[in-house]
């Protein structure tokens, strides 16, 4: 008596039990979740220790799926960078509004910029924490991004800062705000920065309205004895 012979699956069968697929998704899909999975892996190991392959098995896929999505580590890391600009340039813009007034309301205005800055970087910091310790970075290409990323700040605020003098009753430091607008708006960003990378690096030593209004005495103070 011969042995019974093996089924085999066809092509339309369904897969055998036990042998699960992950769902297909095409690139559009899972970009955002490739983006998320490297966020994390940044934060944590730096660019250096974050692999093509770790993102995949964090994100539950196999490597090529990440190749589909980024065609190579550096079009990756810069896609993400790119995200997180826009996250914090919204969270920005959103809680500033358009009707900040630096240097106009002087002290008080400084307090309310720094404490929306650092608000948004305690409600996200691992974004906040990727644009700042990419810098100097092992990747020429992504510590330029990180620049670009920073640049797009400081120009928006010497924007508004040029707002706010040609606004004000009398020339101020200087005169001229195309002039003076950017050197104050580097120096305000420096400040910002270095509260920044308090918020992250003092957990809970600070809230952001105490450090804000630290931060916004000193650039208020600074800028009125110009």
């Amino acid at each position: 008596m011969s042995a019974p012979s093996r089924s085999r699956s066809g092509p339309g069968d369904p897969p055998r039990a036990g042998r699960r697929r992950a769902a297909h998704l095409g690139p559009a899909i899972r970009r955002p979740q490739v983006l998320d999975a490297t966020l994390k892996l940044l934060v944590e190991h730096g660019y250096a220790g974050t692999s093509m392959g770790a993102i995949a098995d964090a994100v539950g896929v196999t490597k090529p799926v990440v190749y589909e999505c980024y065609p190579s580590k550096r079009e990756l890391f810069g896609a993400l960078l790119e995200r997180e600009e826009g996250r914090i340039v919204a969270a920005i813009g959103s809680a500033l509004g358009e009707e900040w007034k630096p240097v106009e309301e002087s002290e008080e205005a400084y307090t309310q910029g720094f404490t929306a800055l650092l608000t948004a970087a305690r409600d996200a910091p691992d974004s906040w924490r990727i644009v700042f310790d990419s810098r100097g970075g092992p990747d020429p290409a992504v510590e330029r991004r990180a620049r670009e990323v920073r640049t797009l700040v400081v120009e928006r605020l010497a924007a508004m800062i040029a707002a706010a003098l040609e606004a004000g009753d009398r020339p101020r430091h200087g005169g001229d705000p195309a002039r003076v607008a950017p050197v104050l708006a580097e120096m305000v960003v420096a400040i910002g920065e270095s509260g920044v990378r308090t918020m992250l690096t003092t957990e809970g030593a600070w809230t952001p309205a105490e450090l804000g209004s630290l931060l916004g005495r000193v650039a208020a103070r600074g800028i009125e004895d110009l």
